[in-house]
């Protein structure tokens, strides 16, 4: 966390990008924000690009899912192995997140997969 704190406040719109980026993805904003409290960065910085990241997600979902749902309930309502398949790569998704070492990836620049705490 220190080192994050750090980081962000050498650069000049660290709080800001941070925020923004956050906010795009589909994570809960509580931890954020308890770590933001924690890493003592500049507040409006951080509320600004959150809520402007937040306010463009979810424009872009609504939109996305108003054209997405009427296809989605044609193709799936007959065929329970695209459900499966869907279903697959989304569990494939989050267990490939799990395994990408953050540190190496955000300090060098470079993608390294590592064995998750988790399983030992």
């Amino acid at each position: 966390m220190d080192w994050v704190g750090r980081s962000l406040r050498s650069r000049r719109y660290g709080g800001f990008l941070l925020s923004f980026i956050f906010a795009l993805g589909p994570l809960p904003s509580n931890i954020y924000f308890l770590a933001v409290g924690m890493m003592k960065c500049q507040y409006f910085s951080v509320f600004f690009g959150f809520w402007l990241g937040r306010l463009i997600s979810y424009w872009v979902m609504i939109n996305v899912m108003r054209v997405t749902f009427r296809s989605l309930m044609d193709a799936l309502t007959s065929q329970i192995g695209a459900v499966v398949l869907i279903d697959s790569l989304g569990i494939l998704s989050m267990v490939v997140f799990a395994f990408i070492d953050w540190e190496k990836l955000i300090r060098e620049r470079r993608l390294v997969l590592i064995k998750p705490k988790i399983l030992g």
